[in-house]
């Protein structure tokens, strides 16, 4: 039954389904040790969250109910040391995932480039290579879209 579903799933080589599937293959395979740094830095962050919730139910508790300093002072500092290691663990997750990805486009670039008869970028600007695109394609070097004026309120 599974199979079966799965064989649905991925019959058309153009759907999602088989996007992401490929996606993944190509793309997210080579960078699965980065993926699994950023998924334990995600692990890290969240049970920073859950701890440091449970720990300022024991701040209101020291505070209120023991009216005990020290031990307000210590609960306190270990939250905000908490915190800290969530933040450090969030952005070092945010700065990995930005990384994957730039590492991805950056093969992409690469591979579309190396495909070029020259294999170095053209020296024309992208207003010429835009024109000579839109003429090979037939359309006239004239056709221009014109947005539609907005009302001015002031």
């Amino acid at each position: 039954m599974l199979s079966s579903y799965l064989q649905r799933l991925f019959a058309d080589p153009n759907g999602a389904p088989a996007l992401v599937r490929r996606l993944l293959v190509e793309q997210a395979a080579g960078q699965w040790r980065r993926y699994a740094l950023a998924f334990g830095m995600m692990f890290i962050a969240a049970a920073s969250t859950a701890l440091g919730t449970y720990l300022i139910g024991d701040v209101i508790n020291a505070a209120y109910v023991d009216k005990n300093l020290p031990g307000i002072i210590l609960l306190a500092l270990v939250t905000a040391t908490l915190f800290a290691i969530k933040g450090m663990a969030t952005y070092g997750q945010s700065v990995t995932m930005a990384r994957i990805g730039n590492k991805i486009i950056a093969d992409n670039q690469r591979r579309l480039f190396a495909r070029r008869p020259s294999g170095r970028r053209h020296k024309a600007r992208t207003s010429r290579i835009h024109r000579r695109s839109r003429q090979s394609i037939g359309r006239p070097e004239t056709t221009r879209v014109s947005a539609p004026s907005l009302p001015v309120y002031w």
